[in-house]
């Protein structure tokens, strides 16, 4: 999933505005998706064209082609992708998965101070619902409201209708956003 979000983020301009809003570069679990994906979204907030060559002229630049997996993983990246229009449902996995292992760390840290004997039993109750808490604020706070998300479309091609640099916005999430159920 995560190389059908970054290759699909290569091969069409569309993907980045999709995937942009889901996902944050520590939802990658592997080190080289989240450099590709850190400079794929500067390189997309600062108004240049993403593709193939100008990702690696960009990683180069930075000094990050090495961890990045270089050319290879970039070809890889590009191929592994069979259609860009699963890009957002491919993020949507990426920060479950994301998500999923946040739990899992969190439980594990639990089951470490559990076994340390340096916690009474209500020190552990006490701290794990605050950490299980942060996740589950974590997660929701990605979410926008459908008025925010048009709102920032509408003014976006408001802007490249005038002939506008556009510089993508992100997002600010709702503290309590509506949801829509089908």
């Amino acid at each position: 999933a995560e190389m059908g979000v970054l290759g699909a983020m290569i091969l069409d301009p569309d993907a980045i505005h999709e995937v942009m809003p889901v996902l944050r570069a520590d939802d990658f679990y592997r080190d080289a998706h989240r450099i590709v994906y850190t400079r794929i979204c500067a390189m997309a907030d600062a108004g240049h064209t993403v593709d193939a060559l100008t990702l690696f002229d960009a990683l180069t630049l930075h000094g990050e082609t090495g961890g990045a997996g270089g050319l290879d993983l970039i070809a890889d990246l590009c191929g592994s992708v069979p259609h860009t229009a699963n890009a957002a449902y491919h993020a949507a996995i990426v920060r479950q998965k994301a998500e999923t292992r946040r739990v899992i760390e969190t439980a594990t840290e639990i089951l470490r101070r559990a076994y340390s004997r340096e916690f009474s039993a209500a020190q552990l109750v006490a701290d794990a619902q605050a950490d299980f808490l942060a996740i589950g604020a974590a997660t929701d706070a990605s979410e926008v409201t459908l008025r925010q998300a048009t709102d920032l479309a509408v003014a976006e091609m408001g802007r490249r209708e005038a002939g506008e640099d556009v510089e993508l916005a992100r997002l600010e999430p709702v503290e309590d956003p509506v949801q829509i159920v089908p």
